[in-house]
């Protein structure tokens, strides 16, 4: 069960969803950079952070003390492909270097609806080659991300697989968004149940990402494409999103195929929970880093 401080929050969230589900795509984006700014006032000791843009692409290195250079997390944030920048989402990419004392790199692909599909994927797989060419092993890489970032995240990987590019390591999605088709029975079952998201958001969301593409593409929504061969994956999801169909379909559709998926479903958890500092988020980054750690062969902080 929650613990209290998670019912609070999660009662204080579902309290303003009335407002932050009617701001204007601008107002958002300005709301979640200032929380973003205001959360990461004080970087931890032993992290730097180092901005490396690639190319146009604007990106930051999380780099623990001690931290092993020939191991990576690429961190692909949320944001519903509309919201989301380096700013806003330094929460989680903090969180996930100081949990897993492994160098994090985070960046800020092109949103929509300036910028539909395949924006987003291409500036993704340009990230991808670009710590590839730093002599940094597939099989030293992990993907992690949240909401949209584990949908784009995904559909990377699968880009990857037709591509020939060698895999990486392993796959952690936190509350992903994989069927822009909005197909799941729970955007109904749930909705009163979700405190942050609402399906008629997120039909915006997929109309501006999609464009005039099909959302049924696998490189829109995951949820359809073919995982033979995939790493293996980590689900994250709470029982209170309208995304938990999201979640479960994907894993069904990765085990199908025979790849590794282990899906984990948080009781009384709302969408992203791990962005909040209560009991619940330290105990799903201690899972993570165990996961990545894991299949990496590495205790946290290996050299």
């Amino acid at each position: 069960m929650p613990t209290r401080l998670a019912r609070l929050i999660e009662n204080a969230i579902r309290g303003l969803r009335p407002l932050t589900n009617n701001m204007s795509l601008e107002a958002e984006r300005a709301g979640q950079d200032f929380l973003g700014r205001v959360e990461t006032r004080h970087i931890p000791d032993g992290i730097s952070v180092i901005r490396s843009d690639i190319g146009d692409i604007p990106a930051e290195w999380f780099h623990p003390e001690g931290a092993a250079d020939d191991a990576a997390i690429i961190y692909f944030h949320g944001g519903a492909y509309m919201a989301g920048s380096l700013v806003s989402n330094r929460v989680l990419a903090l969180e996930l270097a100081t949990s897993l004392g492994m160098n994090v790199l985070s960046f800020e692909y092109r949103l929509a609806p300036e910028n539909p599909y395949p924006a987003a994927l291409v500036d993704a797989m340009r990230i991808y080659r670009s710590v590839l060419e730093l002599d940094v092993p597939a099989q030293r890489i992990s993907f992690i991300g949240d909401s949209a970032g584990g949908g784009l995240l995904c559909a990377a990987a699968l880009r990857a697989k037709a591509d020939g590019i060698e895999l990486p390591n392993s796959l952690v999605m936190l509350s992903p968004w994989v069927d822009l088709t909005l197909s799941g029975e729970t955007y109904e079952t749930l909705k009163d149940m979700d405190p942050l998201l609402t399906k008629q958001k997120l039909k915006r969301a997929a109309e501006y990402y999609v464009g005039d593409a099909d959302a049924h593409d696998p490189y829109i929504s995951p949820v359809f494409g073919d995982f033979h061969g995939f790493p293996p994956a980590l689900i994250h999801v709470g029982t209170h999103e309208v995304l938990l169909d999201d979640a479960r379909m994907l894993a069904k559709a990765m085990l199908r195929d025979g790849a590794e998926a282990t899906i984990e479903e948080w009781q009384g958890m709302w969408h992203v929970w791990h962005a909040f500092d209560i009991k619940e988020t330290r105990l799903a980054l201690k899972r993570i880093s165990e996961y990545v750690c894991g299949n990496m062969g590495m205790s946290k902080g290996d050299e």
